[in-house]
């Protein structure tokens, strides 16, 4: 999928994980694999450079392709990872910068310092911007339903802010409070609107996030208490004449929809032996939301006498706020043994206000590594899903500021892999599954509702992916890795598709390699190829049929990058994307950016 986000990624080479989000131990210790398989996404596709130097992975405001439950995180680790124990590990350095900048308009910047920091106490704030300007030109609309047949060029501008302070202090030796707080602004513009009245269409967002977590525990026990809010809304309201005719201004929603989300969990953990271990989580999650249009998961209606099955057309439910819940229970048993891992757990879903009350899904996990060259894994997962929108955004971020989605429901995913190697540094692995998933959000543009604004639309779909994936690495000197994926697609079954490609895409083919020459340089190559990506298209205009595929073009994106560390906390670095300028859209029909790059600096201090 397509995500619109400037990432600053070259401050990675200079810093290190961010001390929440991950965990070290202080000693040597020796690991056996234990096989915890993951879920394949859709490959992330950039609007502008996204530089990952080695040695850290990048943590990403990214554009899922999984509708889950989006905070904004840090999108760069700020500094070492804490110690597990009673302390936490103190870094050298207490703060970072990057800068980044490529015409016509790529930017890039991010800071970092950790106010306080001892051995039990630590105390961090950051903050990051992140913008782009891009111009596109085309004889019709992006709507292609009206307009005129002169050409146009059309200035996308795209900026995001976000600051934040996070704060840990650890209460005796296996307590500790965890405290979070960030809130990120959004300003786009949406310039193929601006010609529809006399004026420019802009449309802003406040999204704010805190967390809180109690850790503690006794004996073998281990529990955890944690409370959670955000906040998601779009300020602008969407002009009446944006709205089709037929629509009737009066009663239709123009206000721009606001979600607050109210989060409580809790879990407990049973340690019997170094090999075994139970758990119980819980999870409560209520989303609020004030007057708008609720998208349902029903719909109906016809196109010139041909009937809409549901849901290609989706409903307004109810125009007035509404509020709906998820509670959730997860137990689980875990034992590993020095060749196997077995996980078993179950997710039991209680809803109210979102359809079936009561769901129950799997959770299991199945590995086994007879040795340090084999290891096959199956995983069987599922749940419900709120659709909060900021898990949507992330998909699709010119979607629809009016509505508001219910819930989905995924009865079943199925997954194997299958690695051999490594053999002299190379490695094959195998991977395939299956999954259903009920009433799941689709993109959809649909010239019923809006004019030049796309929304998602409920489908139960259902399909296969398969894949094969090879790398090789050679000391610190040369990394690559290639895999290519197929999923189900059809041009006529809108419930023929793999539920996490949400643009449809037929196959994708990705390829990567980094080379470091001498010990200061590091060079990047990659490739990422979408192929067939589409979406639904429902149209009154369209004869005998209520919707058709719209092609949004594959992407075909060539990148690289190079970047030379001078000293241990300076690093300069350049990177070129989609350097073959191919044109594809956005799965709102937003064409999106051209060759584009991002060249700078990063420091740690």
């Amino acid at each position: 999928m397509m995500k619109h986000q400037l990432i600053i990624s070259a401050a990675a080479a200079i810093i290190m994980p961010l001390a929440g989000m991950a965990q070290s131990l202080n000693k040597e210790i020796t690991v056996e694999r234990d096989i915890v398989p993951e879920q394949r996404e859709a490959t992330r596709i950039g609007f502008t450079p996204r530089i990952t130097l080695r040695p850290v992975a990048l943590k990403q405001l990214s554009y899922s392709e999984n509708g889950v439950t989006a905070q904004v995180p840090a999108s760069i680790s700020v500094l070492d990872p804490a110690a597990y124990a009673d302390s936490i590990y103190v870094s050298p350095y207490k703060g970072y910068a990057a800068i980044g900048f490529m015409p016509r308009y790529n930017a890039a910047l991010s800071l970092g310092y950790r106010i306080i920091e001892t051995e039990r106490t630590r105390l961090g704030a950051w903050m990051q911007y992140d913008g782009t300007s891009y111009k596109h030109t085309f004889g019709n609309p992006p709507s292609g339903e009206c307009g005129t047949d002169e050409r146009k060029e059309l200035t996308y501008n795209r900026h995001t802010a976000t600051a934040a302070v996070d704060f840990r202090q650890l209460v005796g030796a296996r307590s500790a409070i965890d405290l979070a707080l960030d809130y990120t602004f959004v300003r786009y513009s949406n310039p193929s609107l601006d010609q529809i009245v006399d004026k420019s269409y802009n449309q802003n967002i406040h999204r704010l996030n805190t967390d809180a977590l109690w850790t503690s525990g006794f004996n073998d026990l281990t529990y955890t208490v944690g409370a959670r809010f955000s906040r998601f809304a779009y300020v602008n309201s969407t002009p009446k004449a944006f709205l089709l005719d037929f629509i009737d201004e009066v009663n239709s929603p123009t206000r721009p929809v606001r979600e607050s989300n109210l989060g409580l969990n809790a879990s407990l953990r049973a340690d019997f032996d170094d090999n075994s271990l139970a758990e119980l989580g819980v999870d409560f999650s209520s989303l609020s939301y004030n007057q708008t249009g609720v998208i349902t998961m029903s719909g109906g209606g016809d196109i010139n006498g041909v009937e809409l099955p549901r849901p290609y057309h989706p409903i307004l439910s109810q125009l007035s706020g509404f509020t709906t819940w998820l509670l959730r229970f997860t137990p689980r048993y875990r034992y590993v043994t020095g060749i196997a891992t077995v996980d078993l757990g179950v997710k039991i879903d209680l809803t109210h206000n979102a359809g079936k009350a009561f769901h129950i899904a799997p959770d299991v996990t199945l590995g086994l590594n007879p040795s340090s060259k084999f290891s096959v894994s199956f995983r069987a997962g599922g749940g419900e899903e709120q659709n909060t929108l900021g898990s949507l955004y992330a998909v699709n971020p010119y979607m629809a500021s009016l509505f508001a989605y219910t819930n989905s429901h995924v009865p079943f995913t199925l997954d194997a892999e299958m690695t051999v190697g490594p053999f002299s540094g190379a490695y094959l692995t195998l991977f395939g599954g299956y999954a259903k998933a009920n009433e799941w959000l689709m993109p959809v543009w649909n010239y019923f509702s809006l004019f030049t604004f796309s929304q998602f639309t409920a489908e139960d779909v259902k399909g296969w992916h398969a894949g094969v994936a090879a790398g090789y690495k050679w000391r610190d000197a040369v990394d690559a890795r290639v895999s290519f994926e197929t999923a189900s697609h059809s041009d006529s079954d809108p419930s023929s598709a793999y539920y996490l490609w949400r643009d449809r895409a037929k196959f994708v083919v990705d390829a990567s390699v980094r080379v470091t020459p001498i010990s200061p340089l590091d060079i990047t190559l990659g490739y990422n190829l979408r192929s067939k990506r589409q979406i639904k298209y429902v149209s009154e205009t369209v004869n005998a049929s209520p919707y058709f595929f719209q092609s949004v073009g594959s992407v075909s994106n060539l990148s690289v990058g190079a970047s030379w560390r001078f000293t241990p906390q300076f690093t300069v670095f350049l990177k070129g994307e989609n350097l073959l300028n191919h044109d594809y859209s956005l799965l709102s029909l937003i064409p999106a950016q051209g060759l584009t790059g991002l060249a700078g600096l990063s420091y740690k201090f």
